[in-house]
């Protein structure tokens, strides 16, 4: 029997049209050739006008699920929209005696790119919570700039955190990896005409960098290496004129195949 693949968690909302939520988690963890492990935490109703209707789950469903995956040992996890404020308490207690047994990338997601008024993927005691609670304990977190300026002070004092600079309306596209103690790296790279139409994209980049790190790369190589083959995805859909991300395996995995 050949070796199994590794595991990766990914905790966060339900996307029907499986352009974004645990549905895109699974999808880029099957890209690496790894085995997703997805918990629920919010089902949702969306149609072309975006984000309509957001369910917390129940806490006990949630946290059955969420023990039971823990302990089909993932190498890696990663975590999305939370729900509320309850869900994002048990999330960091539930994971707080697993930090540093695996990394933990946050991809901290409250809106939706489109919503109808009032719907959140996360209540604001629950973004207060995330923010007090979840990030001592991730590896790195992800922002875009506007989340990011949402709660910067909160965000600079995680371990780690890449602020995706993608929805910013500039010619090129600059990611900035800021760790603590040590000086900002900038990753530049052309930005794609209709990229910024492609939904699911910072979803899949976040899962991404917990696939690259769950291989064991460290955390500059994998934001690097995630940045880049996100960037081949996204030419990929343009060139295909798909309306959701076409996800190939890394080239890498492509060549030793």
């Amino acid at each position: 029997m050949g070796k199994s693949p590794p595991k990766v968690l990914c905790i966060g909302g339900s996307d029907p049209a499986q352009g974004a939520g645990v549905q895109m988690d699974a999808r880029v963890v099957r890209a690496f050739g790894m085995e997703p492990l997805t918990v629920v935490t919010v089902d949702t109703v969306q149609n072309e006008q975006g984000l309509q209707q957001a369910t917390p789950r129940r806490l006990r469903t949630f946290a059955d699920d969420l023990l039971a995956a823990l302990e089909a040992e993932p190498r890696a996890v990663k975590l999305g929209a939370l729900g509320d404020e309850l869900l994002t308490e048990a999330v960091a207690e539930m994971l707080e005696p697993w930090v540093g047994k695996f990394p933990i990338v946050l991809d901290p997601v409250t809106l939706a790119s489109r919503a109808k008024e009032g719907v959140t993927l996360n209540s604001k005691r629950g973004q207060e919570l995330m923010w007090q609670l979840l990030l001592p304990l991730v590896t790195v977190v992800t922002p875009n700039q506007t989340e990011f300026a949402l709660a910067e002070l909160a965000y600079r004092r995680a371990g780690a955190c890449l602020v995706k600079g993608g929805h910013a309306s500039t010619m090129a596209v600059t990611d900035i990896l800021l760790q603590s103690g040590q000086e900002p790296i900038e990753i530049t790279h052309s930005r794609l005409a209709g990229a910024t139409e492609i939904h699911g994209t910072g979803c899949a980049l976040s899962s991404a960098i917990a696939c690259l790190l769950a291989e064991g790369q460290d955390l500059e190589t994998a934001a690097h290496r995630a940045i880049q083959i996100m960037h081949g995805w996204l030419q990929d859909t343009l060139a295909q004129e798909s309306g959701q991300l076409v996800l190939k395996p890394p080239r890498w995995m492509r060549t030793e195949a």
